[in-house]
């Protein structure tokens, strides 16, 4: 019992290392978490986002297009007599 308690706090505190570390600690001039914002920021990125988010709203449209076909031809069966 104690044993499980230790090893979460052992993992916080590892974590809260990592998080104190990618945030202040600066590697070749710039910190993990400047470097990531630069490679995500590039112009090469922003045209993969662009297309990435292009083909999910295609996708989107067409799963809606082919439920909106499947529910139009689908007609309810109806069960006994309506009073």
């Amino acid at each position: 019992m104690l044993g499980n308690h230790v090893k979460r706090l052992v993992n916080i505190a590892v974590l809260g290392l990592a998080a104190l570390t990618f945030f202040s600690f600066p590697v070749g001039g710039k910190t993990p978490f400047q470097h990531s914002v630069a490679i995500f920021t590039s112009p090469p990125a922003r045209a993969a986002g662009a297309s990435f988010a292009e083909a999910g709203r295609r996708a989107a449209s067409s799963v809606q297009a082919e439920v909106k076909k499947l529910l139009e031809t689908k007609k309810p069966a109806r069960r006994g007599t309506d009073p």
